[in-house]
């Protein structure tokens, strides 16, 4: 393991250089910056990001990469070995920026969103990173090369043909490049470590340093809030009083969250305001009013950062 770590770490270097060198990544020269020079732009997890991992881990690394990007094709196996690596203790979640220039990666991303509507976003995003030089690169994007790959992903081709042409799809996708311009992202890959942007790790040992020093941050914040704090009560009287967009408190199954802060991103749009004040609890597993079912696993994994109490009679 140790061997294949520092190989790991050599080639990387190596490629990551000579790509700096030929000017395949851009870094913003006007991020804000602290006094030690380091970026405080944060972000949050949202309850429609495609992530792996434990949802409760003490690192959490965002990523918003390209698929036809060769810098983001060399951190590819950094990314993977650090994910065998680390397993609990490490969060990975992906995000879409496709560059301008690049002449295929907005049809890589399409292809790979209407893969996740299957179930099958990692599967297709191992195979486009593992096989990237049989389609990058291209003068014209190649449908008939996504659409074999999504069949060696094992996907119900006619209903990925559909999606991956859906307006659903291209939003996904268009949102989250718009999302990356907003943050003054200039260049892929580009990463986020715990909320907080990081420059690009130079291997595989500068990665882990990265990552051991936020997941003690992590723990030692942890340590230090243990008794410190009490959980706090409310009445629903209490909850229904914060019953606005720009105030909105919910129970959900004896929880109280204060959603106000996500409201602006979440995935179903203004549907989250219905339950503003109230207990939510049938809204949040049913959602009677559309025919989508549950919410998803990934939205029940965001709740924790908004709890403020719990709901008492």
């Amino acid at each position: 393991m140790k061997n294949l770590n520092i190989i790991l770490g050599i080639v990387v270097i190596i490629v990551i250089g000579f790509l700096l060198a030929k000017g395949g990544y851009k870094q913003s020269e006007e991020e804000a910056q602290n006094d030690n020079g380091a970026q405080v732009t944060t972000l949050e997890i949202k309850a429609n990001d495609w992530a792996s991992g434990n949802p409760e881990a003490k690192a959490t690394l965002v990523e918003y990469l390209d698929f036809e990007c060769e810098a983001c094709g060399a951190y590819y196996p950094l990314v993977t070995q650090l994910k065998k690596e680390y397993q609990d203790s490490l969060r990975l979640v992906i995000r879409y920026f496709p560059l301008p220039g690049h002449k295929n990666s907005r049809t890589a991303a399409y292809a790979v969103e209407a893969a996740g509507k299957q179930g099958k976003f990692w599967e297709m995003y191992n195979i486009l990173f593992t096989k990237q030089q049989e389609w990058s690169e291209q003068q014209v994007a190649n449908q008939n090369q996504f659409e074999k790959y999504a069949l060696e992903a094992g996907i119900n081709i006619e209903q990925w043909r559909n999606d991956v042409k859906s307006e659903e799809v291209m939003k996904r996708v268009d949102d989250s490049y718009n999302e990356a311009v907003s943050l003054n992202l200039q260049g892929t890959p580009s990463f986020f470590l715990n909320g907080k942007r990081i420059d690009n790790p130079q291997g595989y040992e500068d990665f882990k340093r990265l990552i051991d020093e936020a997941i003690s941050d992590s723990k030692d914040s942890s340590s230090a809030n243990v008794g410190q704090s009490q959980t706090k009560s409310y009445t629903l009287g209490e909850v229904a009083q914060h019953n606005t967009e720009t105030n909105c408190w919910m129970a959900i199954e004896g929880k109280v969250y204060d959603v106000t802060k996500f409201i602006p991103t979440h995935p179903g749009g203004r549907a989250i305001i219905g339950g503003c004040g109230k207990d939510a609890t049938v809204l949040f597993n049913e959602r009677p009013t559309n025919d989508r079912g549950p919410h998803p696993a990934q939205a029940k994994a965001l709740l924790p950062q908004y709890e403020i109490g719990i709901l008492v009679q």
